[in-house]
C-alpha cells in the first residue's frame, strides 16, 4: 500500500472514530503528528494513549486504539525522492536499523554514496513488532467493545502475535505458544506451542521457561514421553529468571512473582529426584550458563 494511502486511511479513520465513539484528536499532540507521518514508534503509542488514556477525566477508546496498533503493525513501502538518506527515512518512521535491513535484504546500500537514496527506490518499511503484540492482547482483552465475538477476536489476535513471534518478538512468540497449547483462536498443538515457548524462553521471558518446563514434565500431553530433565532445567531457569524480575517488581507483582517461583521450585525439586547424579550435574551446568539470547 501507498504511504500516502495508509496515511490517509489512518487519519480518516482516527478522526471518524474519534467522533463516533468520543475519543480525543488532539492536532497539537507531537505523537500524533508523527503518527500521521508513519512513524511506527508514536503510532503504537497513540494506540496506547487510546487504551489507556493518561487523562482520569477520558474514557478509553479501544476501537481507535487498535487502528492505531494495526497502522504501526502493518508494514508499507516508501518510494524514495531526490535528497532522502537513510538516516533521514530511519528517523522519520522511527525503525530500527537491523529491523529495516531486514525488511530491505536486496538493497545494496554500499552503492549509495554518502548515505544518499537513488530516487525512484522503492523500500519497505517493517510493522512495529510492539504494535503487533499490543493489537493481539487488546483483541483478546476488549472483543466485546471491538465488535466482535470472543472466537473471532481470538482467531484475529493469533494472527498478530504469530506475526510478532516471526520478527523476534518474546511476548508474542510466548502468548502464540500459549495459543497453540491452548487452542484459543489456533489448533492445538502442543509440540509447536513448544517451540514456540522456547523461543521466547531463551530470549529470558520467565513466563515462557515455565510454561515449556511444564509441557517437558507432562510429555506433551504424553505421560509416557515426560522429559524430567528438560522439566528440571527450564524449571530451574524459570525460577532464576523470576528471582531476578523480583528485585525490580512494583509491590503489586511481588506475590504472583513468589508465587511463580515456589512453583517453578516445586517442579525443578520433583524431577531432581529422578535424575542420576551424573545427569544432574551436568543440567546444573547448563543452568548455570544459561545467558539470554539479544
Amino acid at each position: 500500500m501507498n504511504p500516502r494511502m495508509v496515511k490517509a486511511w489512518v487519519t480518516i479513520s482516527a478522526l471518524a472514530l474519534g467522533m463516533a465513539c468520543g475519543g480525543s484528536f488532539n492536532e497539537g499532540d507531537v505523537r500524533e503528528k508523527g503518527a500521521n507521518q508513519g512513524s511506527r514508534k508514536y503510532q503504537n503509542e497513540m494506540g496506547v494513549a487510546y487504551q489507556d488514556p493518561p487523562q482520569k477525566n477520558v474514557q478509553p477508546n479501544y476501537p481507535l486504539a487498535l487502528v492505531w496498533y494495526e497502522a504501526a503493525a502493518t508494514p508499507t513501502n516508501h518510494v524514495i525522492q531526490s535528497g532522502d538518506t537513510l538516516v533521514e527515512i530511519l528517523s522519520r518512521y522511527r525503525v530500527r536499523d537491523e529491523r529495516f535491513k531486514e525488511a530491505n535484504p536486496n538493497l545494496d546500500l554500499g552503492k549509495f554514496s554518502g548515505g544518499k537514496l537513488e530516487p525512484g527506490t522503492e523500500l519497505v518499511i517493517p510493522g512495529l513488532p510492539d504494535a503487533m503484540y499490543n493489537a493481539g492482547a487488546l483483541l483478546e482483552q476488549r472483543y466485546a467493545d471491538l465488535k466482535r465475538t470472543e472466537k473471532e477476536a481470538l482467531a484475529e489476535a493469533a494472527i498478530w502475535y504469530l506475526k510478532g513471534a516471526k520478527a523476534e518478538h518474546r511476548e508474542s512468540q510466548f502468548m502464540y505458544g500459549y495459543a497453540l497449547e491452548t487452542g484459543r483462536g489456533v489448533e492445538l498443538n502442543l509440540r509447536e506451542a513448544g517451540s514456540f515457548h522456547e523461543l521466547a524462553a531463551r530470549r529470558g521471558l520467565a513466563e515462557a521457561q515455565q510454561r515449556l518446563a511444564m509441557l517437558h514434565f507432562n510429555g506433551f500431553g504424553e505421560l509416557d514421553k515426560k522429559d524430567t530433565s528438560k522439566a528440571y532445567e527450564w524449571a530451574s531457569i524459570a525460577k532464576k529468571t523470576y528471582q531476578q524480575d523480583l528485585v525490580s517488581a512494583v509491590e503489586s507483582k511481588k506475590e504472583g512473582l513468589l508465587q511463580a517461583i515456589d512453583s517453578c521450585e516445586t517442579v525443578a525439586t520433583s524431577c531432581a529426584k529422578s535424575l542420576s547424579a551424573g545427569e544432574r550435574g551436568r543440567v546444573d551446568r547448563i543452568i548455570q550458563a544459561f545467558q539470554p539470547q539479544r
